[in-house]
């Protein structure tokens, strides 16, 4: 007897033959025609699957390109590398990337250049001479800045002046030492401990400085390092006079003393109306010029005459002064600044070396800028490659300047405000503080403000 499934399969069997009878005129088939349709509808679908499959490793590997222009952002065609802004619908060619991202932002799609053909094409707009390659955020440079000055060999040249971002910091001179130098003015000058002091002629001989040839700089160099009061010969209150106090030597008031003390250095000391005072070393010196003798005497014997008022010396003059050593008008007098190192007194925090070789970043090399606002102090900079500098200049004062992007082209370029820098990618909250005379060596390109950038260019600006 046939089970309930030979029944079943008996019955589609017939159903089946009825259904090719009517398809057919027949019902003697073998073989069922719809078979073949199903697998030709099975074939197509597996191959349209395989064909998406096929497009989207195509596209990843093609690096993402889009047939659907965005309504924002900057849009790079894939074909050429051009970088476009879409704006009211019409497509504007930039002339540089950092325009581009001034008018629509940071954000950056690549699109296919036939799905670029069929929009409407307007001018260029774009800032003339902005870069064209932004250095990554990631990539900033936050070292140091150098810049080191090499007197020219003749009269009629001009000094070498390089500017460093990055380079590894000369070892500076000896605390207490320092260099005398002559700007272009004829103006001498006395570099050290991170300050600059303008020495009078009097001053001069008194230190010895008149018997060194001081190093050529210029003043946009000399202005990197803090200026501090100058050197002169002091005058002391009632010079000449008897003091009030009995000394157990005799001495007017203005008169300096020496007090052996047992060691290599004595102790020194001014005569004041009410006693004697102490003084440091290069204030004794520039004493001395004015004083009408130089007393020795026994340490004991100015314990008891101690004055209570001090002398009236400028505040912020070096305690110590020696020659760092003989000035060589070869080697390269450099001023280094670090970027958020504590100022101890000074406007900011400088060290000053004499190193053998100028300082470079490593993989740089100092070009000679060529565009920009030229001429500046600088001959040349060195950035590192594919690197540059978000900074924030600021002034004596501690006044913030202008935000500024320096690329590895050796430019500064001004930029308008946090809105501007946050277009092209930084947060300027990340921006180094760097004093301006530093900044302002570095030639100037052209301000990142996204109002130029979004102007028409038409060759004529």
């Amino acid at each position: 007897m046939a089970s309930a499934r030979d029944q079943v399969e008996a019955y589609g069997f017939a159903a089946r033959r009825q259904v090719l009878a009517l398809l057919r005129g027949d019902d003697e088939s073998t073989v069922d025609p719809r078979r073949r349709l199903s697998r030709s509808v099975v074939g197509g679908v597996l191959l349209a699957i395989a064909l998406l499959a096929g497009a989207g490793v195509a596209g990843f590997l093609s690096g993402g390109a889009s047939d659907s222009v965005p309504r924002a952002g900057v849009i790079v065609d894939e074909d050429t590398g051009g970088a476009y802004v879409l704006t009211s619908g019409v497509l504007h060619p930039a002339l540089n990337i950092a325009s581009a991202h001034l008018v629509a932002g940071k954000q950056t799609t690549t699109i296919a250049g036939s799905a670029l053909a069929r929009l409407p094409r307007g001018l260029p707009v774009g800032i003339p001479d902005a870069p064209d390659q932004l250095p990554p955020a990631g990539a900033l440079d936050r070292g140091a800045w150098t810049v080191c000055s090499t007197a020219p060999r003749a009269e009629a040249e001009r000094a070498r002046v390089v500017v460093s971002l990055g380079a590894r910091v000369p070892t500076p001179l000896p605390a207490g030492s320092g260099v005398p130098v002559r700007s272009s003015d004829g103006v001498l000058w006395l570099l050290e401990d991170g300050v600059r002091y303008r020495v009078d002629a009097a001053a001069s001989t008194l230190l010895g400085l008149d018997r060194v040839a001081p190093v050529a700089v210029g003043a946009d160099v000399l202005d990197l390092v803090p200026e501090g009061p100058r050197l002169a010969v002091p005058t002391v209150r009632g010079a000449g006079a008897t003091p009030t106090v009995t000394l157990p030597f005799a001495a007017k008031v203005g008169d300096v003393v020496e007090a052996d003390n047992g060691t290599a250095q004595p102790a020194r000391y001014v005569v004041l109306s009410d006693g004697v005072a102490p003084v440091d070393q290069l204030a004794f010196a520039l004493l001395a010029g004015g004083a009408d003798r130089t007393l020795r005497v026994q340490a004991s014997q100015v314990v008891s005459v101690a004055s209570t008022s001090r002398p009236d010396l400028p505040d912020g003059w070096p305690r110590t002064f020696a020659l760092a050593r003989p000035p060589v008008s070869a080697a390269p007098l450099c001023v280094s600044y670090r970027p958020g190192a504590a100022a101890s007194g000074a406007a900011w925090p400088v060290t000053v070396s004499e190193p053998a070789t100028v300082p470079l970043p490593a993989g740089a090399r100092a070009s000679a800028p060529r565009s920009g606002r030229l001429p500046t102090a600088a001959t040349g900079v060195a950035v590192p490659p594919g690197s540059g500098a978000l900074v924030k200049a600021v002034g004596a004062g501690g006044v913030d300047g202008v935000y500024a992007l320096v690329t590895d082209s050796g430019l500064r370029f001004p930029i308008a405000g946090a809105d501007a820098a946050g277009r092209l990618g930084y947060d300027v909250a990340a921006a180094q503080r760097v004093p301006l005379p530093f900044v302002r060596l570095l030639p100037s390109g052209p301000a990142l403000d996204p109002a130029a950038a979004a102007a028409e260019y038409s060759g004529s600006r």
